[in-house]
């Protein structure tokens, strides 16, 4: 295969949605699942945001922790060959489940979390954001009023290959959202 920007950004976003996040309090040191992506890749810049390390709270914090989501690693990435996209990488923990619903919370362990990535492009060559979850690929046009140039419509192309599940839809009219097939 050979190994063009489409392909690549395809392989980075293939390794995000595979990392299996664990229940461990420190999210963001070399032996993590998002610590061994980060190790695994050539990396041309890397900008650590937020990194809350959560193995110190008390009981009484942990609780208030987990009323809601929050963001514990937030990086900003600029993969080798791919210069032209900026990744914010973000570890998110998850809020405790209603513990009336057992089922749900028998698989639901302390620290768990999530990983999602937004992408922003270079604004000369694409027209295009993006969020990349688990099991989805959300596209959106940053100025729905100027069409999809060369390089947007290569890497949808390539996307549309690779993903069964994506969306694109219009930034301004998110009501807009078509699922592209």
């Amino acid at each position: 295969m050979i190994c063009t920007f489409e392909n690549k950004f395809c392989d980075i976003v293939e390794k995000l949605q595979k990392i299996k996040t664990d229940g461990s309090a420190k999210k963001f040191v070399y032996n993590s699942p998002l610590g061994k992506f980060i190790k695994s890749e050539v990396i041309l810049s890397i900008k650590q945001i937020m990194y809350n390390e959560l193995h110190h709270l008390d009981d009484l914090s942990l609780e208030y922790v987990y009323y809601k989501e929050q963001t514990v690693v937030e990086l900003q990435v600029v993969f080798d060959q791919l210069a032209s996209a900026t990744f914010t990488i973000k570890e998110i923990l998850s809020s405790i489940p209603n513990t009336k619903d057992e089922e749900r919370y028998a698989r639901w362990y302390p620290f768990k979390s999530k990983i999602v990535a937004y992408v922003d492009f270079d604004e000369t060559k694409f027209n295009l954001q993006m969020m990349i979850q688990k099991c989805d690929v959300k596209i959106v046009r940053r100025d729905d009023q100027s069409p999809l140039g060369q390089y947007d419509q290569q890497l949808l192309l390539a996307i549309k290959r690779r993903f069964k599940n994506f969306t694109l839809s219009v930034l301004s009219n998110a009501s807009h959202e078509k699922r592209l097939s």
